[in-house]
Parts: structure tokens; C-alpha cells; sequence
């Protein structure tokens, strides 16, 4: 049983089955994830040692605002962006007087919001670099500071 799964339910979150390792640790694997309500006899059935993530967007399962519904948002900080993240924090807690809900990940920090309106996913902060074994002169966005919203 994945309970971390079962937890986020509890808490009105939509999970999203990931794999177990490697790329995959935040590849989804079901199809149709991006719209899907799975229910606790769902996630009951998906295997304990894989990742789970949260499905962003509309939470439909948590209670309504008088706006409609709820809207996780997420930032998410990597790489170099974590030598400002303390920065950030302290202001944005200053700013909301509300404890900030923050996950460390392997790359960095993500901290979770709820809005009342939709918010796609944006890049805020990165920079291009030059992509490994490309001669012709193309770079890649690495990307260290990022909204992850609806569909992510």
C-alpha cells in the first residue's frame, strides 16, 4: 500500500503515481494524471516504493473559496537558487504572517500556496547554457526558479 498516497488524499491533494528510480522518480505513469481524482481504493493498489508527487492546479476535493475553487501553486527552487532561498522565505513569511509548507527535494526547495484563481507554470529565474556536445552553438534554459502550476 502507498501510504504517502493514501496521506495526501486525506489532506484533499490529488497524487500522482511516479516511478520508483532514476529519470522516472518524476515521470507520472498513469495516463490521464493531469485530470484524474484517484480515490484511496486507487492508490491502495499502487506499489509502496514508488515516488509520488502532487497533481498542481485545481484541488477539487478541498473546500471552496467564495471565488470557487482551490489552486495549488507551487515554487520551486533549484540549483543555484538555494543559496537565496532563505531570503525568500523569511520575506514571503513576514509578508503572509502565515507558516510557509516546504518540502526539500533532491535538487532544492519547493513551498507550497493556495490561491483562488488558476496560475499556469512560469519560469521566474535561469539562465542558458551551452548544451553538451553541440557544436552549432545551442544552449538549453537551465532553469532554477519556477512556478509549477495547473497540469504539473
Amino acid at each position: 500500500m502507498n501510504k504517502k498516497a493514501l496521506r495526501l488524499i486525506e489532506l484533499g491533494l490529488h497524487p500522482v503515481l511516479l516511478g520508483r528510480e532514476g529519470d522516472n522518480l518524476k515521470r507520472p505513469l498513469l495516463k490521464g494524471w493531469q485530470t484524474a481524482v484517484y480515490t484511496a481504493a486507487d492508490v491502495r493498489t499502487w506499489p509502496p516504493q514508488n515516488n509520488v508527487g502532487i497533481r498542481c492546479g485545481l484541488q477539487r476535493s478541498l473546500p471552496r473559496t467564495s471565488r470557487g475553487g482551490r489552486h495549488l501553486i507551487v515554487f520551486d527552487f533549484d540549483g543555484e537558487a538555494t543559496r537565496i532561498y532563505p531570503t525568500w522565505r523569511r520575506a514571503v513569511v513576514q509578508r503572509f504572517r502565515q507558516p510557509l509548507v516546504t518540502v526539500v527535494s533532491a535538487r532544492g526547495y519547493h513551498s507550497y500556496f493556495f490561491t483562488s484563481g488558476a496560475h499556469p507554470g512560469r519560469t521566474l529565474a535561469g539562465r542558458y547554457v551551452q548544451t553538451l556536445g553541440e557544436t552549432n552553438g545551442r544552449k538549453q534554459l537551465f532553469k532554477f526558479i519556477e512556478t509549477l502550476g495547473g497540469g504539473r
